[in-house]
């Protein structure tokens, strides 16, 4: 497999989709999906972007959505059955799905493989294309930046609830963790700085039952996943993005929330 920095082009997507055609979705590792597996929208929404199959399960999961979400109704019907998304013709043939098709657009089959497919195709091609456009590639060492990278995230009437409230307080935990321990580990390299090694520490831990706390409150709200921009990740482990590697059983867990929550999580002092 290649990499995330490896170039992808339009065309490569365009032909990578016009091959799934064959069978439908769900996209195979037999399937030619070279570029498809490359894209940034597929490597952002991996669980392990580095393993094939997270790949193919992030690139399912995209086009599915894609489908689902197509605007033009009649269009969306006809690309969930080329694609065997509609019940009942999952296992069918193309020409059956082409069928059922060009019934959703109200075209004869032939008029519909001739002139009407290769352009719906070639839009839904575009459309993902766009998408691994708006994503910042991930780098080696930083938790994935997730919102477009073209657009400045803005709030909605429908952003001012507490779901949305309390995501954003924990991505904010999650980026503060990963400070402290950035400061910690530069810290241990300095020998000058060892003194202020405890101190460094004990923000560690302080963070970690803040961000622990945080992800207690969604769970028990929520369930287990939580989204940004229109990225899923589970959210037991987001300490893990945060680049905390020390483990933190449920013992250990419960007891840093408890503290917290007897001693106020507005300052680390207390809390130690």
């Amino acid at each position: 497999m290649g990499t995330e920095d490896d170039e992808v082009t339009a065309a490569q997507v365009d032909k990578a989709v016009k091959s799934l055609l064959a069978d439908g979705l769900p996209a195979r590792l037999t399937d030619p999906l070279g570029p498809l597996l490359e894209l940034r929208g597929v490597i952002a929404r991996s669980v392990k972007p580095d393993d094939s199959l997270s790949r193919l399960d992030a690139l399912n999961r995209l086009l599915k959505q894609m489908i689902r979400r197509w605007p033009k109704e009649k269009e969306r019907l006809a690309l969930g059955a080329l694609f065997g998304l509609e019940k009942g013709y999952a296992e069918r043939t193309l020409t059956d799905r082409r069928q059922r098709a060009a019934d959703h657009r109200g075209y004869e089959l032939t008029h519909f493989r001739k002139n009407i497919e290769p352009k719906l195709v070639e839009e839904f091609s575009a459309a993902l294309w766009q998408d691994h456009l708006r994503y910042t590639p991930r780098t080696r060492h930083a938790p994935p930046i997730i919102e477009a990278s073209g657009d400045t995230p803005t709030l909605g009437p429908g952003d001012y609830n507490e779901q949305e409230e309390l995501v954003s307080r924990i991505w904010s935990e999650v980026y503060g963790l990963r400070a402290e321990i950035i400061a910690g580990g530069r810290i241990k390299k300095d020998q000058a700085l060892h003194d202020l090694l405890p101190e460094a520490q004990a923000k560690i831990r302080w963070r970690t039952a803040r961000l622990l706390t945080f992800v207690e409150h969604y769970l028990q709200r929520y369930g287990d996943r939580i989204i940004q921009g229109d990225t899923e990740w589970r959210i037991e482990g987001l300490i893990r993005l945060a680049g905390w590697r020390g483990g933190v059983n449920e013992t250990e867990a419960k007891r840093l929330r408890l503290v917290l929550a007897a001693q106020g999580d507005e300052d680390w002092r207390v809390f130690v």
